[in-house]
């Protein structure tokens, strides 16, 4: 299925607008945006997948009674204060979608609250009661209203994540966007962040439910960064119908290809969070082949990412893959070590590694020979002619295949010393070759007919000094 990544997040889809503003539930961050709304043109199909938490937000329990029908209209999202275990969580919540209902002139209950921040804390209803009303006046349905919404509900993030794809569907081109939140307390079972996705395809609410329980599994649920399930973990999809497509009211290719869209966007957006982990260096991805079953290949996949000892090594760039195996070892299911291929990049290299010599005699000798027969012949200058673009690249990569050891030893360099150092190297070999040039030059004219000969005996010289010092040294 082909996918156009377009602009705007979750205001790309048609009938969708969004904001972002600082209403002062930050109190220490007088300039940062802490309270995001989005709002629908029209009553939406909706969906909801939230925390495993024992222990919920407040904002969870509202969501669930509200999207007992399958449908909304808008979300509500502060950060800073998670609404989690105060005893007034649940009225405040609801307070806040009484304050968006009168806001929007929409329903109450057609409001959907979310919450991320501190876990504990008091909350009080005065930031929403200024917020709220200057987030419906912001209101705007392009790029910047996605933008200030994703800024809205950061908290420990270190970018806004947003993301919008286009698709064929029923002969329509529907949208999805989405902005999430998230980068700690990031752990499979819902993974813990803040996602909020519309979409202009027409979808029944309880297709819409089933798509979305279909795609969570396989995405924010194979994800992690610390192990920490959190208390506010909440995905919700709100779809307009206004892309014009047949309603998907069954299981079918239009269906399928609704998953397939979410789970593209899903993926993308899982990768965004995971490689925002807090104090992260690397996102690792792991990819499992022959696995007997899809539960098996999750499980795997699971304990490879959350493995710390697997962790650890690639932080320290140690190629330990045994770690790979331990992982995979305590994966429940029936697992056995002998049908257990190992392959590296190292170990490639070191079997190829072996013939660099060989390999460099055998074209340098060539090259070199047919020069200096040419030369001892006196068709130098059929030679000068022969040795074009082709000729030369043989010569090229024949003097420079030892360079290709220098390539592996230096692939464990960071990106700048790599980039330093192949530098380097490129100056170096820049400025002999120059010499090379000038010498032959000089002596070139001087050995006339002589030339081709001095050069080939030059060339298998080199072939042997590569071979020499490559196998015997």
């Amino acid at each position: 299925m082909q996918y156009k990544e377009v602009a705007g997040g979750i205001c790309a889809p048609k009938g969708f607008a969004a904001a972002g503003v600082h209403c002062g539930i930050r109190a220490n961050h007088s300039e940062k945006y802490d309270l995001a709304l989005i709002k629908a043109d029209v009553r939406c199909a909706a969906a909801g997948v939230y925390t495993t938490n024992k222990v919920c937000g407040a904002p969870i329990k509202v969501d669930r009674a509200h999207l007992t029908d399958g449908y909304a209209q808008a979300i509500v999202v502060n950060s800073g204060n998670a609404n989690t275990c105060a005893a007034n969580g649940v009225a405040l919540a609801e307070e806040c979608c009484e304050l968006v209902g009168k806001a929007l002139n929409i329903d109450t209950k057609d409001v959907l609250p979310s919450s991320t921040g501190v876990i504990g804390q008091p909350m009080v209803i005065d930031p929403f009661a200024r917020g709220i009303p200057a987030a419906a006046a912001k209101l705007a349905a392009d790029a910047q209203g996605s933008t200030d919404a994703a800024t809205a509900i950061m908290t420990t993030d270190t970018h806004k994540k947003e993301y919008a794809i286009q698709f064929e569907l029923g002969g329509k081109t529907c949208t999805v966007g989405a902005i999430g939140k998230g980068s700690g307390m990031i752990a499979p079972n819902m993974a813990t962040m803040l996602a909020f996705y519309t979409t202009d395809a027409a979808v029944s609410p309880a297709l819409l439910e089933k798509a979305l329980k279909t795609v969570v599994p396989g995405t924010y649920n194979q994800m992690s960064v610390d192990l920490d399930t959190s208390t506010n973990d909440t995905l919700i999809i709100m779809a307009s119908g206004l892309a014009g497509n047949p309603e998907i009211t069954e299981e079918n290719a239009d269906y399928d290809a609704f998953v397939a869209a979410l789970t593209a966007i899903a993926e993308h957006m899982c990768a965004e969070h995971a490689g925002d982990g807090e104090g992260a260096t690397h996102l690792i991805t792991c990819e499992v082949t022959h696995a007997p079953d899809l539960k098996t290949a999750r499980a795997v996949s699971r304990s490879v990412v959350c493995s710390n000892l697997f962790k650890a090594a690639v932080f320290g760039r140690d190629a330990n893959w045994g770690r790979i195996l331990c992982a995979i070892g305590y994966t429940p299911g029936d697992f056995s070590i002998d049908k257990v291929c190992v392959h590296t990049i190292v170990e490639m290299f070191s079997s190829f590694e072996t013939f660099i010599p060989w390999i460099a005699l055998a074209l340098l000798g060539y090259i070199g020979g047919k020069m200096l027969i040419d030369g001892i012949r006196g068709e130098e200058t059929e030679e000068a002619a022969a040795l074009s673009a082709g000729a030369l690249f043989m010569q090229g990569v024949a003097t420079s295949i030892d360079a290709l050891s220098v390539g592996f030893t230096i692939a464990e360099y960071g990106w700048l010393m790599a980039l330093v150092a192949s530098g380097i190297i490129a100056v170096v070999t820049f400025f002999l070759c120059m010499a090379g040039l000038r010498i032959g030059k000089k002596f070139g004219t001087k050995l006339s007919g002589k030339a081709s000969v001095l050069g080939g005996v030059i060339l298998i010289g080199i072939g042997l000094e590569i071979f020499i010092s490559g196998v015997f040294f």
